[in-house]
C-alpha cells in the first residue's frame, strides 16, 4: 500500500514537472517571436500570380517557371503574400480562368503579368490596372526583327513573298497584331507567306532559318541580341531584313480590388532594385530585362491603343475604362468586406436605450418626466 502511494506520488511529481517544462518552453517561444531576434510565423494571404502574353512561348517554359517562382519568393520574402504561380500561353484559357472567378464570386489574383494590348481590350474588365512595365537597356519599349540567311537574297520585306515564314506564335490575335506592328499595316502574313511554321522559342526561330527550314523568321530584337552575345555564330549567319514598331515591353498589372497597402508596397518593392532584393536578381535574369518602371493607361494608349485600332480592333476610350473600374472597385468592396451584421434588439435593451418608453406593443410609453421645453 505505502509503495503504491509513492508510486502515485511519483507519478504526480513527474506530470506537474512536465506542465512546468512545457509552460516554460511556450512562454519562452513567446518571448522570442516578440522579441525581434526572430519574425513571428504568420500565415500570409495566398492568391494566385498570373502569367499571359501572346510572347509567353518566347521563352523556354523552365526560364518562365524559374521567373515565376522568383517572383513567389520576392513576395513571400517581403511578407506580401503567398503566391501560387499561374502560367497562360493562350487568350482564351486565361479567359475561362476569369471567367469562372468571376462567375462564383472569388477574388481574382492581385497580381498578373498582362500584355499592354490584353489591358486595353479585356484586362480592365476583370479590374486589372497597369502597375509597371519592363525595362532593356534603359527603355520600356519592344521591337522585333525580321531575319534571314546572310547569304539569302532576300534584301527587302516586299521580296519575301512567297516565302517560309518562322514565329514562334501563331494565334490569331498576334496574327493580326504582327501585321501592325512588324509589317505596318502593309500586308497579311497569312496571304502574303506561302507558309507559317510556330516554333517554341526565338532560338528555335533562329534555328529555322540557320538550318534552311524557313526563309524569314520574327523574334524580339532584345532577345536576339541576347543570343548573339552568348553565340557569335548567329551574327555571322543572319542579318536583320526589317525592324517592327516600337511597342511597350510586358508589364505587371494590379487587381483593383486589392488591399490599398498590398498595392502600395508592391509598387515600391517592384520599382525599387531588384538586383538587391531576394528572388530579384532571379526576375531579372529570367525575363531578360533590367528592372521594373512605373506605367500608366496613358503609356499603353500611346502605343498599343493606336496600334489595335488601326488593326481595327475596339479600343474602349480612357473614360470608359475608368468608369468600369469604379463599379468593380465598388462591387468587390461590397462583396469582400460585408458589413458587420448588428444583433437584434432586445425589449429590455430597448427599454433601457429609450428611458422606459417601449412597450411590447411598439405603442410609445409615458413621455419623459422632465421633457426639453420648446420655443
Amino acid at each position: 500500500m505505502t509503495g503504491q502511494r509513492t508510486h502515485n506520488a511519483s507519478l504526480r511529481a513527474a506530470k506537474a514537472a512536465w506542465m512546468a517544462l512545457s509552460a516554460w518552453l511556450v512562454l519562452g517561444a513567446v518571448s522570442l517571436a516578440c522579441s525581434g531576434d526572430e519574425p513571428a510565423l504568420i500565415a500570409l494571404p495566398q492568391s494566385d500570380l498570373v502569367l499571359f502574353n501572346p510572347d509567353a512561348a518566347a521563352m523556354p517554359l523552365t526560364r518562365l517557371a524559374d521567373g515565376m517562382q522568383s517572383y513567389s519568393d520576392l513576395f513571400r520574402e517581403q511578407g506580401l503574400v503567398d503566391f501560387r504561380p499561374r502560367l497562360f500561353r493562350h487568350r482564351e484559357d486565361l479567359e475561362r480562368y476569369f471567367s469562372e472567378i468571376d462567375s462564383r464570386g472569388g477574388a481574382f489574383p492581385w497580381v498578373a503579368a498582362l500584355h499592354g494590348g490584353y489591358l486595353l481590350q479585356r484586362g480592365f474588365r476583370w479590374g486589372y490596372e497597369p502597375l509597371v512595365c519592363a525595362v532593356v537597356d534603359g527603355s520600356q519599349e519592344l521591337t522585333y526583327s525580321l531575319i534571314v540567311r546572310r547569304d539569302s537574297p532576300i534584301q527587302r520585306i516586299e521580296q519575301a513573298k512567297g516565302a517560309i515564314l518562322a514565329m514562334n506564335d501563331l494565334g490569331i490575335d498576334v496574327v493580326d497584331w504582327f501585321n501592325v506592328i512588324v509589317f505596318r499595316n502593309q500586308l497579311d502574313l497569312r496571304t502574303f507567306f506561302r507558309q507559317a511554321i510556330e516554333t517554341d522559342s526565338p532560338a528555335s526561330t533562329v534555328s529555322a532559318v540557320l538550318f534552311r527550314q524557313a526563309e524569314v523568321g520574327i523574334v524580339p530584337r532584345y532577345l536576339l541580341e541576347a543570343m548573339t552575345e552568348a553565340s557569335s555564330r548567329i551574327w555571322k549567319e543572319v542579318r536583320e531584313i526589317s525592324i517592327s514598331r516600337p511597342i511597350m515591353l510586358g508589364g505587371v498589372a494590379l487587381w483593383a480590388g486589392a488591399p490599398a497597402e498590398f498595392a502600395r508596397r508592391v509598387r515600391g518593392l517592384l520599382t525599387s532594385d531588384l538586383r538587391k532584393q531576394v528572388g530579384g536578381p532571379a526576375i531579372l535574369d529570367a525575363f531578360l530585362i533590367d528592372g521594373l518602371a512605373d506605367c500608366s493607361w496613358e503609356d499603353l494608349d500611346r502605343r498599343e491603343g493606336r496600334y489595335l485600332s488601326e488593326a481595327g480592333a475596339a479600343v474602349p476610350d480612357a473614360l470608359t475604362r475608368r468608369l468600369e473600374l469604379d463599379r468593380l472597385k465598388a462591387r468587390w468592396h461590397s462583396e469582400l468586406n460585408p458589413p458587420a451584421v448588428r444583433p437584434q434588439a432586445t425589449r429590455k435593451g430597448l427599454r433601457r436605450q429609450t428611458g422606459g418608453r417601449f412597450r411590447a406593443t411598439g405603442e410609445p410609453g409615458r413621455p419623459p418626466r422632465h421633457p426639453a421645453r420648446s420655443g
